[in-house]
């Protein structure tokens, strides 16, 4: 009696041993997955449709920096979405000022060349397209250009899943060095700037494209400037 419980109890520890290996192999999948962390300085229901999205879970280890109070550890993420951007905390991060943890955790990301991506509708400039001076209008506008030289992709929130659920290139983000500010420039009067563009000043060895302030610009022709370190510059019409 004694020699069979012996061996039930070995079968049992043998048992929840296998569980427990069977568990970790379970858990080692969404481990090796990319981090995405959505950094907001307020909940809102742009940021959450990427949060609930599974087909960017399914690619994604995704993290709301906000619900976990931006005590969250940046080497842990590949790629941060800006789902809001105030234009205060625009001039501080284009400035580099991490004032905050939302501005430190979006300058860090920057500075350590993770991919970053800004939600369009989350940018507050451009509620005020009609109302503001255009000269200021253009000064805010042109810090938004430097992230996006710097590798930041401005998308709105339909390209978002799309940008975040295709493949992806191994490689970090080649950004232009700073010192290449004599770079080829073309001035382009186009109503809309399309990826077509961006490739054939590309063929051409041009670096820097000068557009119209009225000048609409594609999500993908910026995520393609942003590849291939192409910087956009509106003017003022």
């Amino acid at each position: 009696m004694e020699r069979t419980e012996l061996v039930e109890e070995i079968v049992r520890r043998v048992t929840a041993r296998l569980h427990e290996l069977e568990g970790a192999e379970q858990a080692d999948p969404s481990e090796s997955k990319q981090g995405l962390l959505i950094l907001t300085q307020a909940h809102g229901t742009a940021c959450h449709s990427v949060l609930e999205s599974e087909a960017v879970r399914r690619k994604w280890r995704v993290d709301c920096a906000l619900q976990r109070e931006y005590d969250v550890e940046l080497a842990d993420y590949d790629a941060v979405l800006l789902g809001d951007l105030s234009c205060g905390a625009l001039d501080r991060i284009a400035s580099g000022v991490g004032d905050c943890a939302f501005t430190r955790l979006a300058v860090q990301a920057i500075l350590a060349g993770k991919k970053v991506y800004i939600l369009a509708e989350g940018v507050e400039l451009y509620r005020y397209r009609e109302s503001a001076p255009a000269v200021y209008y253009k000064m805010l506008q042109q810090k938004l250009d430097f992230l996006q030289a710097s590798g930041a992709v401005l998308c709105t929130q339909t390209d978002v899943g799309q940008l975040l659920t295709e493949k992806q290139p191994a490689a970090k983000l080649q950004v232009p060095p700073a010192e290449a500010s004599n770079a080829k420039e073309k001035t382009l009067a186009k109503r809309v700037l399309t990826e077509r563009d961006l490739i054939d000043a590309e063929k051409q060895g041009v670096a820097c494209i000068r557009v119209g302030a009225g000048c609409i610009i594609t999500a993908l022709a910026k995520d393609l400037a942003a590849g291939r370190g192409i910087t956009i510059i509106k003017g003022q019409d």
